[in-house]
């Protein structure tokens, strides 16, 4: 990804409005009502929301996505992890 800043004071104001989305995501995650998800890592930046952490099950993977889709930004980098059952 290719992001230009300026020397302006938009870098503070970009990062204020990161940790804004974040913190939306991460309340939406909370809102679901499932324990796992409120305990995930969200982070932004240049409106680019990751989400980090283990998952129990790719139900709750695609809820988080769905979730974080809900708030905004321009893209969700979905990085969580469900485990593999080798049953």
């Amino acid at each position: 990804m290719n992001a230009q800043r300026s020397s302006n004071g938009d870098d503070w104001q970009e990062s204020i409005a990161d940790t804004e989305l974040a913190q939306r995501v991460a309340d939406a995650l909370r809102h679901t009502g499932h324990p796992a998800l409120a305990k995930l890592h969200v982070s932004s930046r240049f409106g680019v929301v990751t989400l980090q952490g283990p998952v129990p099950n790719t139900y709750l993977k695609v809820l988080a996505m769905t979730a974080a889709l809900t708030v905004g930004g321009w893209w969700v980098v979905n990085c969580l992890e469900v485990p593999v059952s080798c049953s």
